[in-house]
């Protein structure tokens, strides 16, 4: 009786784990074999600060255009 109830809580707990969506698994054509892959649906966390640059906006100089590229009339 006591290796039922160990049994049971492992496949309850094997049953909380698929409810967590820890891995998804990529099946494979014909007789291949599955690999698992990690569920991507939150942001990889950032460890350490992260500074962010903010634009500025630089006054736009006028550039020269070679011949090559210059319309021919």
């Amino acid at each position: 009786m006591k290796k039922i109830q160990e049994l049971i809580k492992i496949i309850r707990r094997i049953i909380k784990e698929q409810d967590d969506k820890i891995l998804n698994v990529r099946g494979g054509k014909g007789y291949s074999t599955g690999h698992p892959y990690p569920v991507r649906d939150k942001p990889r966390p950032i460890y350490g600060e992260v500074e962010i640059e903010q634009q500025v906006e630089k006054e736009s100089k006028p550039i020269k255009v070679s011949k090559a590229f210059k319309k021919v009339k």
